[in-house]
């Protein structure tokens, strides 16, 4: 989706959200008052995709952010061990952990 459509997060300056994360997937926990629900996000890593899931899971303690990436490179399909978070093709779906 290009920047400006339906669906992209506002931020100052216009644009896309940037929500960077590390390598293994951990998201800054203050750029999470930027995330909301349905917004695109890019990612340190090349990652893009639309904010799917806030919240609290089943499958770890915390808070999450569950992304459907545009590319086939999640590890899920929105659901983890039987539960469902959100709905996306197959490995186009992706958790992230809040850093501490």
């Amino acid at each position: 989706r290009p920047a400006g459509a339906p669906g992209a997060a506002e931020v100052a300056g216009g644009g896309r959200a940037y929500v960077p994360i590390e390598p293994i997937g951990a998201v800054e926990l203050g750029s999470l008052a930027l995330v909301r629900f349905g917004d695109f996000v890019q990612m340190d890593n090349n990652l893009e995709g639309w904010v799917r899931f806030l919240g609290r899971t089943l499958f770890a303690d915390g808070e999450w952010v569950g992304v459907e990436c545009t590319r086939p490179i999640g590890k899920n399909d929105g659901a983890v061990n039987g539960t469902r978070y959100f709905a996306c093709a197959p490995q186009h779906g992706l958790f992230v952990r809040p850093r501490r």
